[in-house]
């Protein structure tokens, strides 16, 4: 009797175990790809609110920082004010100077009982007309003009009148030269 050897079983069993493979396969690379999916979302989703959040931050702090400006505009517009007004007071301030240190150059000069009827400043020039009561107290002035110190340098001093009064006095007509002194203001 012959017995035929089936060889299908063997073939069938092989080719079980091949789909059994290719399953857990499929199983596998479905896993893998639904893994890689939802990290894919998951990632997806803590970038957006991460986003989200840095955004919100940046707006609030850029909302703050224009709160500050806002803030900082008043003070800003106050300074501008303020220094508008001290550069308009500052040729102020220098015609007062120049003013007071010529004043104070007068009375320096002038000796007691010195009555002054008028004065002229124009270009660094200052007239002086006057009299004294004597030809001594006239010396005494010109003493001054030449001796003493005064804020405002006299580099020259022309008298142009000098003469006896009716009451017995001497008038005078003098022109100084003074140095720092500018006719602008």
């Amino acid at each position: 009797m012959k017995k035929d050897i089936s060889l299908f079983p063997k073939k069938i069993k092989k080719i079980r175990v091949r789909q059994r493979w290719k399953r857990r396969l499929a199983r596998l690379l479905l896993i893998m790809v639904l893994t890689t999916a939802l990290t894919m979302v998951g990632l997806s989703v803590y970038s957006n609110i991460f986003l989200r959040r840095a955004n919100e931050e940046l707006e609030m702090k850029i909302s703050s920082e224009k709160r500050q400006i806002e803030d900082l505009r008043s003070v800003e517009s106050k300074q501008v004010y303020l220094t508008n007004k001290l550069n308009s007071f500052e040729p102020l301030l220098r015609a007062q100077a120049k003013n007071q240190a010529i004043a104070e150059t007068i009375f320096i000069i002038l000796p007691n009982r010195t009555n002054l009827k008028g004065f002229d400043i124009e270009e660094g020039v200052l007239g002086l007309s006057g009299s004294v009561p004597s030809f001594v107290i006239f010396n005494e002035l010109l003493e001054n003009i030449r001796e003493k110190e005064t804020p405002l340098e006299i580099v020259k001093a022309d008298v142009k009148k000098a003469g006896y009064s009716e009451k017995g006095g001497v008038t005078f007509n003098l022109i100084l030269t003074l140095e720092g002194v500018e006719n602008n203001g």
